[in-house]
C-alpha cells in the first residue's frame, strides 16, 4: 500500500518475495520494502509478485515473477525492488559540440540502443528544418542487450566558416527510430584587416615595405601593389608577401628592387580569405640617389695589362664602372676593361684590368662610373707598361773538378726571354761553347742555374750569359772560374813527356795533410819527406833510351796518422843522333761531345764534337794533324813532340773524318778513320 506520505507498507503472505523485504517471509504486520535511497513510488499493484511506478516513470518490480531486470537483460526473481529495464527503439540525448573552429566542429550525444543494436546517423546543415541536410554514419558500439546511455560524437570538416549548423542524432533498432532534438553551433572566422604600412631601407633602386595582417583565423593571401600612378591606373607592379593563417595579427614585408632613384612610388596592401577582401590604404615613399664617384686606389702595370684597384661611391644606386687607357691625355682613343656593375649598397671596390696594351708605353689611366642619374669620371693618372731589355744580375760559378755550376738571376721584364750560357778557355769568349739556360716571361728576379759537365780538372774557364727578347740583348761581362785539382801529384802540370829529368811536382792536400813523403819507387825506396808544399822540383831517374816511362809516388800523411798513396807518370825521352825514316804512330782517338745539363732544363742548346788524338814519334817529333773529309785535306800545325796529346773540332754537322800526324821529316803515319758516335 502507499501512504499520503508517498510511503510503500507491504504486510500478508512472503513466500514468493512478494514482500520485497529480501526475503521470503511473510507477517501480519507491515513492512517496508527495500527500495533505493530517493526512490518515491506513485503507484502500486500486487500479485504473485508486486510493481510500482517512481516519479521518473521508472518501472520497479519484485517477487515470484520472472523479470528482465538485470544490466543484460537476464530473467531473475528479486526479493527486493529493482528497476525493470526500457524495451524498445532507442533514446536519444544531446551533449555540447565542442572544437568548434573556422571549418571544423564536433557534435556530441547519447544513445541508448534500450536492448537492441543500434545504428546512429548523424544529419547536419544550415536549414533549422534539416532541408537537404548532409548525412553521416557515426561509429558507435550499440550491441544487443545493452541498456546502457553510451556517448557518440562526429567530427565534422569542409565547413563553411562564421556559419550556423544545425545537427541531430538519428538512432534505429529493431523496435523503431528516434529523431534526437536539433542542436545548432556556429563556426568561427572574419574578413582579414590590415595596418598601415611602414617604410625603410631605401635606396635609388631599392625599399622595404613592412605592415601587419590578421586572417580572421583563415587562410589568407596577402599582395602588395606599387605604382608611380597614385590612382592605381598605369604602371602597376604586383609583389606577393607570404601567406597569413590562425587567431593573431602577424607582421609581413615585401622588398622591392629594381626601382628608379629620386621617384615617389604608391603602395597598397590586398588581404583575401574566405569572408572577405580587403584593401588597405594608399601610401607612398619616395626613392633617394645621386651621382656616382670613383677614384684609383692602386695601380699593376703589366708588359700588355694594366689592372687597377677602384673605391668607388655608388650614389645610393646601382649602375657599372669600367678603366680607360689612352696614349694622350683628352683620351682621343681609349681602351676599356671589362665593365662591373655594383648594386646601390656596393661592394665599393673594384678590380678592373685593360688588356691588349703595348710593352713599354705610357698611358693615361681614369675610372668611368655610371648609374641611372648619370655618369662621372675619376681624375687621370700616368703610368707605363713593364716590358724592357731582359738583365741578368748576380752571376756566379761553383766549379768541381770536371764539372760546374752556373747560376743568375733573370728578370724578363715581363716580355719572353731566351738565355743562354757561352763557356771558352779563352778570355775573350773565342771557340765558345754555347749552352741552353731558360725560356720564358716571368717577371721579378727570377733564379736560372745550369750544371756543365765534361771540363778539365784545374783548367781556368771563362763564362758570360746572354738574355735576348724583343726589345733587345743584355750580356754579363766574363765570369772567371777554375776547376779543382783531383788531390794527389802531378807531374809538369800534367806534360805528358819530358825531355829533361828535372820536372815540377804539384800537389793537391786535404786539409789535415801534416807531412809529404816522395819517391821514384812503388816502394818508397830513398823516398824523402817534407812539409806540406803546392809544389817542388823533383829529379827522375835518368835512362839511356829514347823514350822511357817515369813515375812518382806521394804520400799524404794526416793529422790522424792515415796515409794516402798518389802517383804521377810521364815519358822520359832522350836525345838520339841519326836519320828520321820511321814513320809516327797514332796511339789512341776519343772523341767527346760537348753538352749542358739545367735545373730548368736538360738538352744542350748547342753540341760539339771534340776529337782527341794521341801520337808518337821516336826522333824529329810529330809537328802536323791532316784530316780529310772527302777529297778536302785540311793541316793543323802544332809544335814538334815526340809523345804528344792535341785535340781538334770535329766540323759542325760531320759525323765521320780520316786523320793522321806528320813528324818535322816529312814521314806519315796511315790515315785512320774517327766517327762522332
Amino acid at each position: 500500500m502507499l501512504t499520503t506520505t508517498a510511503k510503500t507498507w507491504c504486510f500478508g503472505t512472503g513466500g514468493n518475495g512478494q514482500l520485497g523485504t529480501g526475503t521470503t517471509l511473510g507477517g501480519k504486520t507491515y513492512r517496508t520494502p527495500l527500495v533505493p535511497s530517493g526512490t518515491t513510488f506513485t503507484s502500486i499493484g500486487t500479485g504473485a509478485g508486486t510493481c510500482a511506478l517512481d516519479t521518473n516513470g521508472d518501472v520497479w518490480c519484485w517477487g515470484a515473477l520472472n523479470w528482465a531486470s538485470t544490466s543484460n537483460g537476464d530473467l531473475v526473481t528479486r526479493n527486493s525492488p529493482a528497476r525493470i529495464l526500457a524495451i524498445g527503439s532507442p533514446t536519444v540525448s544531446n551533449a555540447p559540440s565542442t572544437e568548434i573552429d573556422t571549418t571544423v566542429a564536433r557534435v556530441n550525444g547519447r544513445v541508448n540502443p534500450n536492448g537492441y543494436a543500434t545504428s546512429v546517423v548523424l544529419e547536419y546543415g544550415t536549414s533549422p528544418l534539416f532541408t537537404a541536410p548532409m548525412s553521416r554514419t557515426v561509429t558507435a558500439s550499440l550491441a544487443d542487450l545493452s541498456y546502457s546511455a553510451t556517448a557518440v560524437s562526429m567530427r565534422l570538416t569542409n565547413l563553411k566558416p562564421r556559419t550556423t549548423y544545425y545537427a541531430r542524432f538519428i538512432s534505429t533498432n529493431r523496435l523503431g527510430t528516434s529523431i534526437g532534438a536539433s542542436q545548432t553551433f556556429t563556426t568561427l572566422g572574419a574578413p582579414p584587416t590590415l595596418s598601415t604600412s611602414h617604410f625603410s631601407g631605401l635606396t635609388g633602386n631599392e625599399a622595404s615595405v613592412s605592415f601587419s595582417v590578421n586572417p580572421g583565423r583563415l587562410l589568407t593571401s596577402v599582395t602588395l601593389q606599387y605604382s608611380t600612378d597614385p590612382s592605381f591606373s598605369d604602371d602597376i607592379h604586383t609583389e606577393s608577401a607570404s601567406g597569413a593563417t590562425g587567431a593573431r595579427e602577424v607582421e609581413r614585408s615585401v622588398a622591392l628592387t629594381d626601382l628608379a632613384p629620386l621617384t615617389t612610388y604608391y603602395t597598397r596592401v590586398t588581404a583575401i580569405n574566405q569572408l572577405g577582401t580587403v584593401v588597405g590604404d594608399i601610401q607612398s615613399f619616395t626613392t633617394i640617389g645621386s651621382l656616382p664617384s670613383a677614384s684609383i686606389n692602386a695601380t699593376y702595370p703589366a708588359v700588355n695589362n694594366i689592372a687597377v684597384d677602384v673605391d668607388i661611391t655608388t650614389g645610393d644606386t646601382s649602375g657599372s664602372v669600367l678603366a680607360e687607357a689612352s696614349l694622350t691625355q683628352d683620351f682621343a682613343r681609349v681602351w676599356k676593361s671589362t665593365s662591373s656593375t655594383f648594386s646601390s649598397t656596393g661592394p665599393t671596390q673594384r678590380h678592373l684590368q685593360i688588356n691588349g696594351l703595348s710593352a713599354h708605353t705610357h698611358y693615361f689611366l681614369r675610372i668611368r662610373i655610371t648609374n641611372a642619374l648619370g655618369s662621372s669620371v675619376s681624375e687621370s693618372v700616368s703610368l707605363s707598361t713593364s716590358g724592357a731589355i731582359p738583365i741578368v744580375t748576380r752571376p756566379s760559378v761553383s766549379p768541381s773538378t770536371d764539372s760546374a755550376v752556373i747560376a743568375a738571376n733573370v728578370d724578363t721584364t715581363g716580355l719572353d726571354t731566351f738565355v743562354k750560357a757561352s763557356i771558352s778557355q779563352d778570355r775573350n769568349m773565342l771557340d765558345a761553347n754555347e749552352y741552353f739556360v731558360y725560356s720564358g716571361a716571368d717577371e721579378g728576379d727570377t733564379p736560372v742555374s745550369l750544371t756543365v759537365n765534361q771540363l778539365a780538372p784545374g783548367t781556368t774557364y771563362y763564362v758570360t750569359i746572354s738574355a735576348s727578347n724583343s726589345a733587345g740583348t743584355f750580356t754579363t761581362s766574363p765570369v772567371s772560374f777554375t776547376t779543382q785539382q783531383d788531390v794527389g801529384v802531378i807531374i809538369n802540370d800534367g806534360d805528358e813527356t819530358t825531355e829533361t829529368t828535372s820536372v815540377n811536382l804539384a800537389f793537391t792536400l786535404s786539409e789535415n795533410v801534416t807531412a809529404i813523403r816522395i819517391s821514384n819507387n812503388q816502394d818508397f825506396s830513398s823516398a824523402i819527406v817534407i812539409s806540406p808544399a803546392s809544389s817542388r822540383v823533383w829529379q827522375l831517374l835518368a835512362s839511356s833510351q829514347n823514350s822511357v816511362a817515369r813515375e812518382v809516388w806521394v804520400q799524404f800523411i794526416n793529422s790522424d796518422g792515415s796515409v794516402e798513396t798518389y802517383f804521377d807518370d810521364i815519358t822520359l825521352l832522350t836525345t838520339i843522333d841519326g836519320p828520321d825514316d820511321e814513320a809516327p804512330t797514332i796511339t789512341s782517338t776519343r772523341v767527346s761531345a760537348s753538352r749542358s745539363t739545367s735545373k730548368t732544363v736538360t738538352a744542350a742548346a748547342v753540341t760539339k764534337y771534340v776529337l782527341k788524338i794521341t801520337s808518337r814519334d821516336k826522333l824529329s817529333g810529330v809537328n802536323r794533324i791532316q784530316t780529310r773529309i772527302g777529297t778536302k785535306i785540311s793541316t793543323i800545325k802544332v809544335d814538334p813532340s815526340r809523345l804528344s796529346t792535341h785535340s781538334i773540332k770535329f766540323p759542325a754537322g760531320k759525323t765521320s773524318m780520316y786523320v793522321r800526324v806528320i813528324d818535322v821529316a816529312g814521314n806519315a803515319s796511315p790515315w785512320k778513320k774517327v766517327k762522332t758516335a
